[in-house]
């Protein structure tokens, strides 16, 4: 575990809204159940688990030294090997002695894909849940938006300014390779040029909502450059339990997802952009998440939504000839498609 791995626990722990959330939900679901935890980290929800009363707590971590501090923290509690056993190794590869009544993970990240969620806890539910079980979080409901941050463009800055002016030093030309990653960027209602639209619901104990989100329009409200779009989200932990990601709610760790675009697009109000997003093979457990987007000025834009509506299809073969992609298309991981 590298100082990194140390800061985004201490973060995710010292968030308060994320783990009352959890709290109340494990107080919900888990008194007297049979427990497993998906990406078990440091063990905090395990131990919730384990604090209200769960009978047994299953915890599985892919990296063996992250699992041996959890271990270890489990047993200053005092709960023994009855009470909880650890794996190690990602949970598409561990066989569990016994199906159980919970499946509790907290894979998240501020565009929801990141980590891989979906597959992970598809595999979970259908190897590890005894029918009838249930899974925190239940499900999973985003929005997206068009936004050009505050903060993105402090970041472009530093690489294409601050440094030629501070030491003579040149990144201009790299500058956008360098920040073409997807972050949690704290997004102001001042920076979204569009308002939130539907993106993608999934609901984890049914296999045919995990698929991957089709094509999204996004209409600007307002004129100005989208340098990428934002993603909020809901997250439904148990019943009458929610954690949210918008601006006008209470910040999380998570702050909004930020996926930028190669080619920032000048928006006009009456505009479409037609959003899509490949979602690829990235490292370790993560996935990739890039945006391919088509630009489509006022006037085309309603000759372009009909077309769409006489064909019925999602998309229109305009759309599908003009996207440009943010990054060479990749090979989805294996996520079943609606």
């Amino acid at each position: 575990m590298d100082e990194r791995d140390i800061r985004d626990y201490q973060r995710m722990m010292q968030d308060d809204i994320r783990m009352q959330a959890y709290f109340q939900a494990i107080q919900k679901l888990c008194p007297g159940k049979v427990v497993c935890e998906v990406g078990l980290g440091l063990g905090p929800l395990s131990l919730m688990a384990l604090n209200v009363g769960a009978e047994r707590v299953y915890g599985i971590e892919v990296r063996p030294n992250v699992l041996e501090l959890a271990q270890r923290v489990i047993r200053n509690h005092g709960y023994d090997e009855k009470r909880f056993v650890g794996f190690e190794g990602l949970s598409t590869c561990v066989e569990l002695p016994e199906r159980v009544d919970v499946i509790l993970s907290e894979t998240l990240d501020g565009v929801v894909f990141g980590e891989n969620t979906a597959l992970f806890l598809l595999d979970a539910c259908e190897r590890f849940l005894k029918p009838g079980g249930v899974i925190i979080p239940e499900g999973i409901a985003s929005k997206v938006a068009l936004a050009n941050p505050v903060e993105f463009e402090r970041q472009l800055e530093f690489w294409s300014e601050k440094l030629q002016q501070r030491y003579g030093l040149n990144y201009r030309d790299v500058a956008t390779e360098l920040n073409l990653h997807n972050q949690s960027i704290a997004v102001t209602p001042d920076e979204l040029l569009s308002d939130w639209t539907h993106w993608h619901d999934v609901e984890f104990a049914k296999p045919e909502t995990i698929a991957y989100p089709r094509p999204v329009e996004l209409w600007p409200t307002r004129p100005g450059l989208a340098r990428g779009f934002a993603v909020a989200f809901e997250a439904t932990l148990a019943q009458g339990v929610h954690l949210r990601t918008f601006p006008s709610d209470p910040g999380t760790s998570w702050k909004q997802g930020f996926s930028p675009f190669r080619h920032p697009v000048e928006c006009s109000v009456g505009d479409l952009i037609w959003l899509d997003v490949q979602i690829g093979s990235g490292e370790d457990t993560r996935v990739s998440v890039r945006p391919r987007v088509l630009h489509i000025d006022a006037s085309r834009a309603p000759t372009f939504i009909a077309d769409l509506q006489r064909s019925g299809a999602s998309r229109s073969a305009e759309a599908e000839e003009g996207l440009e992609s943010a990054d060479p298309a990749e090979e989805k991981p294996p996520l079943p498609s609606s």
